[in-house]
């Protein structure tokens, strides 16, 4: 039976996803990082007299909890046919996580919706992912003001005004503070509190708010006691952590299950933080058994035209490929609003550490390690300035010793073990002074299943160090064959095995792999131009030199790799330039190859 007020549904967005023919790169089951949002359609009303009454109850069920740095939001997964209380879906999504990833200011968005169930022929979800999947919108009032154009057109089309009321819900982080907004043509967001309206308009309004203490905001079918949203505002003003949260949003949805049948008992959450991390975790009930693809996943990979390839359990049948939960970080573009951060609260470690990281991306060496030094004067146990002032330490000021001692001070920290990518940075200034304790390092970090550079840096070192280069080949092309697409240190971790086994060619096939997929890291292009070198095409080492230059790389290094390239190239007097330079700037000596 169609939903009530809207097109119908292709019959494969009921209780299924589409699987477009895209061909078979990845394995599942797999953890995405985004969520994503399915609709939910209005009241079916019999008379105009009914609408006032309706309306004040729109159907899906919203949840928003922020204060001026975090916000959260949880949204229930049922959708259900309003004229007859059938349900349809669920595995209705409800809920669209906006990762940024471009753009000099990053605007991460949670976006949940009330109202229709399909606009543009699409269910809201889909068309929700279309129009904010990898679209880089310089400011969020540009992105309120794209998603109000779009929306607008689509619900002109619903025939019946009784039907056609929607509100998208977006909670944002914008630089470093909270904002909430709805684009809707039947409600708004007025002193701090929901209005709606009896009837809905023929244009979409922007309302919103920055909240400046602990707020919670409900768009939906069900009440929530007074007690609980005190509850709630409690906990985030008491800090709790994410899980904390996302829980007890859970729990409330739960709870408001019990007292309406449009509000089913699982739900999906996800938080924002200002800090630059974000976090989302669903809440399965037995009746979610199927597949758990966000459609803003789901818009990326048909974006990219591929296709998620599902593992099979002992018996050969394709199992459900399910978001569990989701951790995500982002350093802003904008030094400027991470600076803001640090004056506003200059006791957030935090946030001195991602200042720190924002100025190293920007080279800004001596800054850097200001500031993570600042964050560990507020917090001695911060692991990870530590292992960013470490890597600063040794890099910068060639102290190997020094960052030898801040990463053992970071082993003897309490609390968890350090994460895998401090273990293997450890490893590698441990093997650049030549010693033996690098390998136990390298093994812990190759254990992480999740962590496949701790693989290749573990194989790197068998076959450089340990005289181990058939082992080491071996265990790279296991890695290889099991990464549909490796990263670009992977492959030129993989590349320096290919040089020890003298494959030269896998070698320079895996570094031109390396430097399309980081085209911004000059290191990789410096050893691509120094293969190219062995290989005896100077034409080609003289292009990826030039663009390890442009990139930062060390000048010593390049310029003896450049000047012996216009060397082959019977370039003489650049050549002697060159290699001038980097005899002087080497103090005297040729320059080491890393």
């Amino acid at each position: 039976m169609p939903l009530s007020g809207m097109p119908d549904l292709p019959k494969q967005y009921i209780g299924a996803r589409p699987r477009p023919e895209w061909p078979n790169t990845s394995r599942g089951p797999f953890t995405v990082e985004c969520c994503a949002i399915h609709g939910q359609t209005g009241r079916h009303l019999k008379s105009r007299a009914r609408v006032a009454k309706q309306i004040e109850v729109p159907v899906t069920f919203v949840q928003v909890l922020a204060d001026r740095q975090s916000v959260y939001m949880c949204c229930d997964f049922r959708l259900t046919d309003s004229l007859t209380g059938r349900v349809v879906d669920n595995n209705a999504h409800k809920l669209v996580n906006v990762v940024p990833v471009a753009g000099d200011t990053p605007i991460p968005m949670l976006i949940g919706a009330t109202g229709l169930g399909s606009l543009g022929g699409l269910p809201v979800a889909t068309w929700i992912a279309r129009q904010v999947v990898n679209i880089n919108l310089p400011t969020l009032d540009a992105a309120l003001e794209h998603l109000k154009e779009k929306l607008e057109p689509e619900l002109l089309q619903v025939p019946d005004p009784r039907q056609r009321r929607h509100t998208l819900v977006v909670a944002a982080i914008e630089g470093t503070h909270t904002r909430i907004s709805l684009v809707s043509n039947f409600e708004q967001i007025v002193n701090g509190r929901v209005q709606r309206s009896g009837t809905t308009q023929d244009h979409v309004m922007v309302t919103g708010l920055r909240p400046s203490a602990p707020f919670y905001l409900t768009v939906g079918s069900s009440s929530v006691p007074a007690e609980t949203k005190q509850s709630l505002r409690n906990l985030v003003a008491n800090r709790a952590g994410s899980d904390t949260v996302l829980s007890r949003l859970a729990e409330v949805n739960v709870a408001a299950s019990t007292t309406d049948t449009m509000v089913s008992a699982g739900c999906d959450t996800a938080a924002l933080h200002a800090k630059g991390e974000g976090r989302s975790r669903p809440f399965f009930t037995d009746e979610q058994q199927g597949d758990f693809i966000p459609p803003a996943f789901e818009e990326t990979l048909r974006q990219l035209k591929l296709q998620l390839n599902r593992a099979v359990d002992a018996d050969g049948k394709p199992l459900p490929i399910r978001a569990q939960q989701i951790a995500q970080g982002w350093v802003s573009g904008s030094e400027t609003s991470l600076k803001r951060q640090t004056v506003r609260d200059p006791d957030d470690a935090d946030a001195w550490n991602n200042l720190g990281a924002q100025e190293a991306s920007r080279r800004k060496f001596s800054e850097a390690r200001q500031s993570f030094k600042r964050a560990l004067e507020i917090d001695p146990n911060h692991v990870v300035a530590r292992a960013n002032l470490a890597k600063r330490t040794c890099q910068d000021l060639d102290d190997a010793a020094a960052a030898i001692g801040m990463y053992r001070e970071i082993l003897d920290t309490p609390g968890p073990p350090p994460a895998s990518w401090i273990l293997k940075e450890f490893a590698d200034v441990l093997t650049s002074v030549g010693s033996a304790e690098a390998r136990p390092h390298y093994e812990r970090a190759a254990a992480d299943p999740s962590y496949p550079l701790g693989r290749a840096a573990l194989a790197r070192y068998q076959a450089v160090h340990a005289g181990e280069a058939e082992a080491a080949a071996e265990a790279i092309a296991l890695l290889l064959r099991e990464l549909a697409n490796p990263e670009p240190w992977v492959l030129a971790l993989a590349a320096h095995v290919a040089i020890v086994q003298k494959d030269y060619e896998s070698a320079m096939h895996r570094l031109q792999r390396a430097c399309q997929g980081n085209p911004t890291d000059a290191k990789i292009w410096l050893a691509a131009g120094k293969m190219s070198l062995h290989l005896g095409d100077p034409s080609s080492a003289s292009y990826y030199l030039r663009k390890a230059h442009k990139r930062g790389a060390n000048p010593a290094q390049f310029e003896h790799a450049y000047g012996t390239s216009l060397l082959l190239s019977r370039k003489f007097q650049g050549a002697v330039r060159h290699l001038a330079r980097a005899h002087r700037l080497a103090g005297g000596a040729t320059p080491a190859t890393p």
